[in-house]
């Protein structure tokens, strides 16, 4: 059996198993967060006030979001083989970058050994924050991941442009800083502390 007659099986498993594993881990959520039982119970879910975590996290996420618009726009206008050779554009994007790694700091910064110590992180903070690196995990791979499948389709048998490479570097190193900020969130959510 030759290579080439493999690869749609393998194809087939892996979207199966992707597929599975997405059903699982939303059934997962489904059933493992409780819904409010009444309706006081709802109604005071509904006006938890946001924690500073949960509103540092909200402005890291649109912040970060904003940015990484920006720089999407930017790229696009121009291309990323076109970008890459233009030293002022990849100025004007690493600014864009930088902007998006302040708004991380503002969320992350405060949440460090020190803060802990201080009392500056309830226990809800602190589960949340456990949460949080965990979707930055996924967020870091799942971007490697298209990357990836969308260059090698892209550019099969001709040889991926360098400038790509760049491009994938820094998109890993922004979802990272926005699943951050994501994940707090998420984690909120899903421990039903702010409605």
């Amino acid at each position: 059996m030759e290579w080439s007659q493999l690869w749609f099986p393998i194809a087939i498993l892996v979207s199966v198993g992707l597929i599975v594993s997405v059903a699982l881990f939303v059934r997962m959520l489904v059933t493992t967060r409780i819904p409010a039982t009444s309706p006081e119970e709802r109604e005071e879910l509904a006006h938890l006030p946001m924690t500073p975590l949960q509103k540092r996290a909200w402005f890291g996420l649109l912040t970060g979001l904003a940015m990484t618009a920006a720089i999407v726009i930017v790229i696009a206008r121009v291309g990323p083989v076109a970008y890459f050779d233009d030293d002022e554009l990849r100025l004007v994007v690493l600014g864009l970058l930088m902007a998006t790694l302040v708004s991380y700091l503002v969320v992350i910064v405060p949440t460090g050994p020190r803060a802990a110590s201080k009392g500056a992180l309830d226990e809800r903070d602190q589960r949340v924050l456990g949460i949080a690196p965990n979707i930055q995990a996924a967020a870091g791979l799942v971007t490697v991941a298209l990357w990836s499948v969308a260059l090698t389709e892209a550019y099969r048998g001709e040889g991926i442009p360098t400038g790509f490479m760049y491009l994938l570097f820094w998109s890993v190193f922004v979802a990272y800083m926005l699943a951050h900020s994501a994940g707090i969130l998420f984690g909120y959510w899903f421990a039903r502390d702010h409605a």
